[in-house]
């Protein structure tokens, strides 16, 4: 019959022994509404198996989920719950790799009353199978496979979430919302809760009608990217509708197979820069419309200036006279003011250097008049000239100082005031500060002998009444502390009476006793100490050199100490001295840091001694015995410290017993075998006998089991230390546990393994064994006794059935790594494809022959089903990011770019391996890339947010503004991993900013300006109407007085050709006719003259509605033999503006002019086809005149206009006929405008005023 226990010294035993880990959970709750939910376990208990395998103390604080958070996607938290509701008791195995874990856990778990009773064990001290191992590898490359997918989704979270792009993702037909990230539900002024999952009409109505619908659809439809630039869209901004304009594009996803997924949305905000282009137009428009006021109002300036010419001259007299006047004045208040100020700088000079602060006072509310240096410093700065001291410093009016001066200025009486408390404001610290001032306020009288102000003067005494303050405070804590130190030293005398100890205290260099106490009397009874020096009290004591030890403490004033010193004390007459021991110190006893006495206090340690003498030979004895003994036999106190151990220790550890006393035991038997028996020590010093067994991993290659008894040393009623004796049984041990290995070798390995395992039996592989794990693949079909084939026909023709034989037959193992199988789990079920590892090795019989097959399988379905999703995910991911209108880039924690979408590469033309890292760099402009570089890196280094605008090269080289902006990303436990950012051009955007700049200098320039210009104006109209005129009677009389002399010349030229006569005219012929031609030249010159002169004059005349195509007809007519000759053809359709305001001579002039230049400057290689139009614009109707010649330079346009400027030279003409053509159409009130490109031909628009 087994011996009966306390039930709770039992459990509590059983607690505390087991090699398992045992956990006590209890619930936590959370009511959600009328129920109660588990949501989490609190530790209540751990014994000391279950700390050593988790590394947690025995009543860990955090709850299960908070230590091991993935407890809740592995279902161990699950498992947990279930087992706790349902009353019964539950297994659960579990591979678990995470929160600081990574073992194979056996958990099994029962509710008991109100807590979870849990028992597990890991197999942290077994070694791994091949199963174990493919397991755990698989298991690694699932986790790997997870992560990589979790670093994708965080990734491209944070690109959504933190891209300075607003993107969107729609789905179907119906468009519906799937992805919206912050800013374009910011955009869209929508929370994302009204826009996800609902089409895009109903969560944002005001697109409704606007077409971007339709061309998401159309997108969809034809696979065609939409790139949409600075369109307007009418959105509700701040709740009202606002139009605004965006740049964006709608590009379609797919899945790897190439189905639709859905439309992506990116867009850019651009109102900020549409407006600024828009102001930038309208600025020019101002412009232009002050221009032409400016040069409107310049007549009227005209007008108004000689008037004040008049008034100028009329006011130059008068202020002469005035001036003069004012002269002598001022040179008489000159030296008046230099006095003054000599004398004032002399006052100023003597005030400043007064180590007061003064300051004057004017009027009943005391306004500032002066103020020194000393005074402005006092004030902290504020005083001002001028202002009332109530003003400048407003918290001296609740102290009564304004009262005072209210005072003083009332009565005429002085006031002085001694160590007055004045509290000033110090704007520089923000904080009220104490001053303590001597001051006195003396009022100042005036011409009528009435108060005009008050001197104040003041000096600041604060370190004096400080100073006395302190000095005060330190005499009371003077008195105090000496009050105290009586006080102290009774307490003390009071201690000294009542305590065992031998005191006294012996004062100078003769150790006079000045205090003793009754202890110390009591060993020198019958003998008179107090008030005697030593050597007179005790003579003996200068031959056992107690007095020179007294005398080199009282020199030196090192303490001396004594430990169980032997004394002969004199007892009384006629009895024998009493030997006695004595563990005591001499120290220095000191007065105003000075030696003035020696304290004793002495132990008489006798009895102590003797008992110390007494245990020495009982131990010696022992030694004697215990080291006969074949077993370790030890002793060791509280603090875990050998205090005896006999001869076996030497042979087991090297070391003497001797060398073993006074070192731990975790420093003798090391770290690893400490641990085995720390448990036990602890229990034996708690006062509990142990007896137990355990394995010793002492040292490398030196492993002992040992059968130990721990035995505690318990006196009264306190444990001293414990006894150890251990005996060797390792053989023993290794004995019996080979012969359990044996038999629980194939148990454990098969039945308890986590992996699937079969044995295949002999050529046919029937199945001889089948473990639990492999029966649940296949939870309804009948495995064992049958051969493969028979139990699973769906593997012929697979490489299993092909490996197993290979291996029986050879006797080499094979892996097979993700190996799909067409299999059905249930009998009759259809097939289904499963993702398999395996292993498969030889079993070999008695005779070393194979019998048989080993196969280790694991079903790895999910985890390729997971790596797929990865890779999946990560190529949507990049196509995601390559679809993005904007360079996308991603950093690592030390700063090096670890990604680059395609956009950079297609934008910039680097190279993957030019751009990573900092490569970059190089693609900006080197006059931003070093500040470009230092701002992301200090970013960097400070883990916040990066921005910088910096030029980047595009493909073509032409340098682009940018902005590049980027966020931090951290892991959920905050550590810090790295940017992801975007680039964006806004060249257009800067290029505007910059514009607009410069304009709004320009036109406030031009505005500050307006004056000086309008003077210029008015003397430059002057001088070019002098000039105009000048020109205009220049022309007249030069064309009016050359007409005569050319005519002239042109008879003399006829007479000339009468006389020379026929017989020399082959010769003279050419001649002449060159000087007709100069004469005809020269009369087409005075001619057009003449018209230009006309033209200077018609500026402003009236004009009439003029029909447009009866003058076409009759320039048609005069161009008629022209036409004719060049094979041109002329169409003219001017319907859509029948007439036009215009001169009727001037506009024939203008279409001459232009129809003509169209077919002379033709091209050689084509028939001229020139087209005449006419249409309508705002105020103006547009004449066009178009053409296929040889068209013109950019640069020739600008001077295309210029008096007499001719850019061919191949075709006869005077280069005024264009002048003229601009000339007369702006004296109209339009404009001429050309567009031209070489080698295709040019177009005149003429803007006739409607």
């Amino acid at each position: 019959m087994l011996p009966t226990f306390p039930p709770a010294a039992l459990a509590q035993t059983l607690f505390n022994v087991s090699l398992t880990g045992i956990i006590l959970f209890r619930p936590v709750y959370e009511s959600r509404g009328e129920t109660r939910e588990i949501i989490d376990l609190a530790y209540v208990q751990l014994n000391p198996a279950a700390q050593r395998m988790l590394q947690l103390p025995e009543q860990p604080t955090d709850s299960f989920l908070t230590l091991y958070p993935h407890a809740a996607n592995m279902g161990v938290f699950a498992f947990y719950r279930d087992t706790y509701l349902s009353g019964a008791p539950g297994r659960y195995n579990v591979n678990y790799q995470y929160d600081g874990l990574d073992n194979y856990f056996h958990l099994a778990a029962e509710p008991s009353g109100d807590l979870l009773v849990v028992s597990f064990t890991d197999t942290s001290d077994h070694d791994r199978t091949a199963a174990e191992l493919a397991l755990r590898e698989s298991q690694r490359r699932e986790q790997a496979a997870r992560a990589a997918a979790e670093q994708e989704r965080n990734l491209l979270q944070a690109i959504l979430t933190q891209a300075p792009v607003a993107m969107a993702l729609f789905e179907g037909d119906e468009q519906v919302v799937v992805l919206a990230n912050p800013q374009i539900c910011a955009m869209w002024d929508y929370a994302p809760a009204e826009i996800l999952g609902r089409p895009l009409l109903q969560s944002v109505p005001e697109l409704r009608g606007q077409g971007f619908t339709e061309k998401i659809a159309d997108v969809a439809h034809t696979g065609v990217p939409f790139v949409g630039t600075e369109v307007a869209a009418n959105l509700r901004q701040g709740g009202r509708v606002q139009t605004c304009y965006f740049n964006f594009v709608y590009q379609p996803l797919y899945d790897p197979a190439g189905r639709l997924l859905g439309v992506l949305d990116i867009a850019i905000d651009v109102t900020a820069q549409v407006l600024s282009r828009q102001r930038v137009q309208e600025l020019n428009g101002e412009l232009r419309a002050a221009n032409d006021e400016l040069v409107a109002s310049n007549a009227e300036l005209s007008r108004t200036q000689r008037q004040l010419q008049q008034l100028n001259q009329e006011l130059e007299d008068r202020v002469r006279e005035r001036t003069r006047q004012l002269e002598l004045a001022l040179n008489e208040a000159q030296q008046h003011r230099e006095q003054l100020r000599e004398q004032q700088g002399r006052l100023q000079q003597i005030l400043g250097q007064v180590p007061a602060s003064i300051a004057t006072l004017h009027g009943p509310d005391h306004h500032y008049s002066f103020f020194n240096d000393s005074y402005l410093a006092l004030t902290g700065h504020r005083a001002r000239l001028g202002q009332t001291v109530a003003e400048v410093l407003p918290e001296v009016r609740e102290q009564g100082f304004v009262d005072l001066l209210d005072q003083v200025y009332a009565t005429g009486e002085p006031f002085a005031g001694t160590e007055r408390l004045l509290q000033l404001h110090n704007p520089r610290t923000g904080q009220t500060e104490a001053r303590y001032v001597d001051f006195i306020y003396q009022p100042l009288p005036g011409n009528a002998g009435q108060n005009q102000g008050i001197l104040a003067f003041i000096v600041d005494v604060t370190e004096k009444v400080r100073a006395h303050q302190a000095l005060e405070e330190l005499r009371l804590q003077v008195l105090a502390a000496a009050e105290q130190k009586v006080q102290e030293r009774e307490a003390f005398y009071q201690i000294f009476a009542h305590t065992p100890a031998a005191i006294c205290i012996q004062r100078g260099p003769e150790h006079r006793y000045e205090y003793l106490n009754a202890a110390y009397q009591a060993l020198f009874s019958g003998r008179q100490l107090l008030g005697r020096p030593v050597a007179e009290a005790l003579p003996d004591a200068v031959q056992t050199g107690l007095a020179a030890r007294l005398d080199e403490v009282y020199r030196t004033g090192n303490t001396y100490f004594g430990h169980e010193e032997r004394l002969w004390l004199l007892q009384a007459a006629g009895q024998a001295p009493q030997e006695r021991y004595f563990t005591f110190t001499y120290q220095a006893y000191r007065e105003n840091e000075q030696v003035v006495g020696v304290s004793t206090f002495a132990f008489d340690v006798t009895e102590q001694v003797a008992a110390q003498r007494a245990t020495e030979a009982s131990a010696r004895q022992l030694k004697l015995i215990t080291d006969a003994l074949p077993v370790l036999i030890s002793y060791l106190d509280q603090s875990q410290t050998y205090r005896f151990a006999n001869e076996a220790y030497q042979h087991w550890f090297h070391q003497s017993p001797a060398e073993l006393l006074g070192r731990t035991a975790r420093e003798v038997v090391g770290e690893s075998a400490y641990q085995n028996v720390q448990p036990y020590i602890e229990r034996a010093l708690a006062g509990e006998r142990i007896d137990f067994e355990a394995r010793m991993p002492y040292r490398e290659n030196f492993v002992k089991h040992i059968r130990t008894s721990y035995i505690p040393d318990v006196r009264e009623g306190r444990v001293l230390g414990f006894y150890s004796m251990a005996a060797d049984v390792t053989e023993q041990v290794e004995a019996q546990r080979e012969a359990d290995r044996q038999r629980q070798l194939l148990h454990t390995l098969f039945m308890q393994a986590p992996a699937p395992i079969v044995i295949l039996d002999g050529p046919e592989l029937t199945y001889q064994l089948v473990n639990p794990a492999y029966q649940q693949i296949f939870p309804g079909r009948e495995l064992l006794g049958k051969p493969l084939l028979t139990a699973l026909p769906e593997l012929e023709g697979t490489l299993i059935p092909t490996l197993l034989r290979e291996v029986y037959e050879t006797g080499e193992t094979r892996v097979a790594q993700e190996l799909p199988l067409l299999m059905a789990r249930y009998e009759g079920q259809a097939l289904e494809e499963i993702h398999w590892t395996f292993t498969i090795q030889p079993r070999y019989g008695a005779h070393g022959a194979v019998d048989g097959v080993l196969t280790f399988a694991h079903e790895v379905t999910d985890q390729v089903r997971a790596r797929r999703a990865v890779e999946e995910s990560e190529q949507h991911f990049r196509r995601l990011a390559d679809s993005v209108p904007a360079m996308l880039w991603v950093t690592d924690a030390q700063g090096q770019c670890t990604y680059l979408n395609a956009q950079w590469y297609a934008y910039t033309e680097q190279q993957q391996a030019e751009a990573l890292g900092i490569g970059w760099v190089d693609a900006v402009h080197p006059d931003d890339a070093p500040a470009a570089a230092q701002a992301f890196f200090d970013a960097n280094a400070r883990q916040t947010p990066f921005y910088s605008l910096y030029r980047l090269r595009r493909q073509d080289g032409v340098y682009r503004w940018t902005i590049d902006s980027g966020l931090p990303l951290f892991t959920a436990t905050g550590e810090f991993e790295g940017f992801v950012g975007t680039v964006i051009d806004v060249h257009e955007q800067r290029l505007a900013e910059q514009a607009l700049q410069r304009l709004t200098r320009k036109l406030r320039n031009a505005r500050d300006a307006a004056q000086t210009l309008n003077t210029e104006l008015q003397d430059t109209n002057r001088q070019l109407t002098r000039t105009n005129v000048d020109l205009d009677n220049f022309i007249y009389t030069a064309s009016h007085d050359l007409k005569a002399p050319i005519t002239n010349i042109e008879g003399l030229l006829h007479v000339l050709r009468e006389q020379i006569g026929s017989a020399a005219a082959p010769a003279a012929e050419p001649v002449l006719a060159m000087m007709y031609e100069a004469v005809s030249r020269f009369q087409r010159t005075i001619t057009q003259l003449s018209d230009v002169t006309k033209l200077q004059k018609e500026q402003g005349q009236p004009t009439t509605a003029v029909a447009l195509a009866p003058v076409l007809n009759d320039v048609r007519l005069d161009l008629l033999p022209l036409l004719l000759e060049t094979g041109a053809r002329l169409d003219v359709d001017v319907e859509a503006c029948p007439t036009v305001l215009f001169s009727v001579k001037n506009l024939r002039s203008v279409l001459y002019n232009l129809l003509s230049n169209a077919i002379k400057y033709r091209h050689p290689a084509r028939v001229p086809h020139v087209q005449v139009r006419c249409r309508a614009e705002t105020g103006y109707s547009v004449l066009s005149v178009q053409d296929n010649g040889l068209g013109l330079l950019p640069e020739q346009l600008t001077e295309l206009f210029e008096m007499f400027r001719r850019l061919h030279s191949h075709v006869e003409g005077s280069g005024l006929g264009l002048y003229m053509v601009k000339r007369s159409v702006e004296n109209a009130g339009g404009k001429v405008v050309v567009s031209s490109e070489i080698g295709v031909g040019s177009t005149f628009s003429v803007y006739f005023l409607r």
